[in-house]
């Protein structure tokens, strides 16, 4: 609303101090000064990528279609009751999303603003004040919109094309997903392989420290069982005695001699 106001306030001091209106003002003044809406707008235009996915498969993007069948029922609208009513018509659906808006074209959801900047939440609200959500129960279904053709004369022999397209698309995805699973599948084998072979290369040996620790990871089980520990920690065990009785006798050693 203030913004609303704001730019009928511009367009009075435009029209009183006889300046030359900006080329897309939303608002004009007659000779009279009355201010109305202007209905000149902008071309609009989809986004870079929804151009190249036109280019690439000869349909209307999901912007082009919104701009060309939304944009004129929101730019008409005189509040929120006419922008479901009239979307309606058309299988659309204007939903507030989050902090922004989202416009469900069938089961393909588009941000409001993709299709202009003057039809973001923020920007409708000005118009027509807090965003009030369609209260009709079941006004359009969320099923998959048909493809349009991008031009008028496009070959006859386009349809088939997108049956095809679709059809290689699907095999794609399919291949991909099998593959995944082989790819998955042969990679696990090989690790219980790899776990098979070093858990027989590593039992009954006597290991201690580090060695007992990579010993107990690669067993099947992922620890050994109390009589394996056992045998693997009673060797270690005698070991470190061993070895402290060699210590102690090599530094009485050392102190008598001294």
């Amino acid at each position: 609303m203030v913004h609303r106001q704001s730019a009928q306030g511009h367009c009075r001091v435009v029209h009183t101090q006889g300046w030359e209106a900006e080329k897309n003002a939303r608002y004009v003044a007659d000779r009279s000064g009355q201010v109305t809406r202007s209905s000149r707008t902008r071309e609009l235009q989809p986004g870079s990528k929804a151009r190249d996915h036109e280019n690439a498969t000869g349909e209307k993007s999901c912007e082009r279609i919104a701009q060309e069948k939304a944009a004129p029922i929101l730019l008409n609208a005189k509040s929120w009751a006419q922008v479901h009513e009239g979307l309606a018509q058309v299988d659309m659906r204007y939903e507030r999303k989050g902090s922004g808006a989202i416009l469900w074209m069938g089961d393909q959801p588009l941000k409001a603003s993709c299709i202009g900047r003057e039809f973001s939440r923020s920007r409708m609200e000005e118009l027509f004040g807090e965003f009030q959500a369609d209260t009709r129960a079941n006004s359009t279904s969320r099923q998959q919109r048909e493809a349009e053709p991008l031009r008028q004369d496009m070959p006859a022999n386009w349809v088939e094309y997108r049956m095809a397209l679709e059809e290689s698309r699907k095999q794609k995805d399919t291949a991909q997903v099998q593959q995944r699973m082989d790819h998955r599948a042969a990679s696990e084998m090989q690790s219980a392989e790899f776990r098979k072979e070093r858990s027989a290369l590593y039992q009954g040996g006597k290991w201690s420290g580090d060695a007992l620790n990579v010993a107990r990871s690669l067993s099947p089980t992922g620890a050994f069982s109390p009589s394996q520990s056992a045998s693997v920690a009673a060797p270690s065990r005698n070991f470190s005695r061993t070895q402290s009785a060699a210590l102690s006798r090599s530094w009485r050693e050392t102190v008598r001699r001294n």
